[in-house]
C-alpha cells in the first residue's frame, strides 16, 4: 500500500512537472503579417513614405506612419517587426498603439529607437520593443513608426507595383494611417509599405494543461 501512495504521489509530481513545462516552453513565432515576399518577386524597392520632420521650418510637417492589425481569437507575444528603408544617418523609433477611432491612440509600447547609418539600398531592418508585449485577442493594435531626424534622411519604403501585406494566423490587416503634424491627426493611406511582424502564440491555461496531461498519459502507455 505504501508503495502505491508513492508511485501515486509521484505520477502527481509528474503531471505538475509536464503542465508546468507546457506553461513555460512558447510555441514557435510565426510571421503573422508580412509583404516582405514581393522583395523576391517582379515587384521592386521603391521610395515610399519620408518619416520624420522636414525642413525648411516654413514649410514645417512631421510624418508619422503607421500600419495596424486586428488579432484573432489567441493572445500573441511580440517577437519583432521588419520594415524596409532607406536613409542618410537618421534615427527610426516608434511605438505600438491602441485604436481609438480606427486610429493610433494611446501609446501601449515603445519601439527600441534604431540609430542608422547611410542606407543607399532599400534594406530590411528589425524593430523590438523596449520590453516584452504581449497583444490581446480580438484587439486592434498599430504600429507607428516615428523619426526626431529630419524625413529627407529616413523613407519607410514600399514596392513597385504596390503590393499589401498579407495577414495570417487568424489576425487581419486594418490598413495603413498617415500623419503629417507628429500624430496629432491621422489620415487613410493607400501605400503599403513593406513590413513583417513576427509574433508567437500564447497558449491558453487549459490548452497547456491539457498538453501536460497528454505527455503523461503517453509516458504511462510506453511503461
Amino acid at each position: 500500500m505504501k508503495t502505491l501512495r508513492i508511485a501515486a504521489v509521484a505520477q502527481v509530481a509528474c503531471f505538475a512537472v509536464v503542465a508546468c513545462a507546457a506553461l513555460a516552453v512558447p510555441a514557435r513565432g510565426d510571421v503573422i503579417l508580412s509583404n516582405v515576399s514581393g522583395l523576391s518577386g517582379p515587384s521592386v524597392p521603391h521610395v515610399g513614405t519620408s518619416i520624420g520632420p522636414t525642413f525648411p521650418p516654413s514649410v514645417a510637417a512631421d510624418f508619422t506612419k503607421a500600419v495596424g492589425i486586428t488579432t484573432g481569437a489567441s493572445e500573441l507575444r511580440l517577437d519583432a517587426m521588419r520594415v524596409l528603408v532607406t536613409s542618410s544617418p537618421a534615427q527610426l523609433g516608434g511605438g505600438i498603439y491602441s485604436d481609438v477611432g480606427g486610429n493610433p491612440g494611446v501609446l501601449l509600447a515603445s519601439l527600441a529607437t534604431l540609430t542608422l547609418g547611410q542606407i543607399l539600398e532599400p534594406t530590411l531592418v528589425v524593430l523590438t520593443t523596449t520590453a516584452d508585449f504581449t497583444l490581446g485577442a480580438s484587439t486592434t493594435y498599430w504600429f507607428v513608426l516615428t523619426s526626431p531626424t529630419g524625413d529627407s534622411d529616413l523613407n519607410w519604403n514600399r514596392l513597385e507595383p504596390n503590393v499589401a501585406p498579407s495577414p495570417a494566423g487568424g489576425v487581419a490587416l486594418a490598413g495603413y494611417r498617415l500623419s503629417t503634424d507628429g500624430g496629432a491627426s491621422w489620415s487613410v493611406s493607400t501605400t503599403p509599405n513593406v513590413v513583417a511582424i513576427e509574433a508567437t502564440v500564447i497558449p491558453a491555461p487549459g490548452a497547456a494543461v491539457l498538453l501536460g496531461l497528454g505527455g503523461l498519459l503517453a509516458a504511462r502507455r510506453r511503461r
